[in-house]
């Protein structure tokens, strides 16, 4: 597994992510922090109920995972999660925040007290490949 900052696919500069995703027991995952170069709002910005994700992927045709967590996770394995598809081609992908459904946690999603943000190939064995160029909380007017 790995991934590679600042790299330019298909004229959009990004992150990618790869590698294999072994399902040994269905806990098998590949795993990218989203870091401030493709985070489009600083995750301490008070964010109202109102307000969703966004997320500028291009992919191998495989699922993937968008994962919050809030001062509410504690423990690793805990995070709010919504899937996606990611084609072969640029595509922006929104994800209002009542997609996001908690794991192994019982508190609903507060989004006041976001902390981090990851994609992540995770639940089936598959060569992960997706390249992120953007993710931001936006709000539709």
């Amino acid at each position: 597994c790995g991934s590679h900052d600042g790299v330019v696919h298909k004229q959009l500069c990004c992150n990618v992510q790869y590698g294999i995703v072994a399902d040994a027991g269905r806990s098998g995952h590949n795993r990218c922090r989203v870091g401030e170069s493709i985070l489009g709002t600083r995750m301490s910005q008070n964010l109202s109920r109102g307000s969703d994700t966004l997320v500028e992927v291009f992919g191998n045709q495989a699922d993937y995972n968008l994962h919050l967590r809030s001062n509410d996770v504690w423990l690793p394995w805990q995070s709010y999660r919504a899937s996606f598809q990611a084609t072969p081609s640029w595509q922006t992908v929104k994800l209002p925040f009542d997609r996001f459904v908690g794991y192994r946690i019982d508190k609903a999603l507060d989004t006041r007290h976001l902390k981090r943000v990851g994609l992540v190939a995770i639940g089936s064995a598959f060569a992960a490949d997706l390249c992120i160029a953007r993710v931001e909380f936006y709000r539709e007017n």
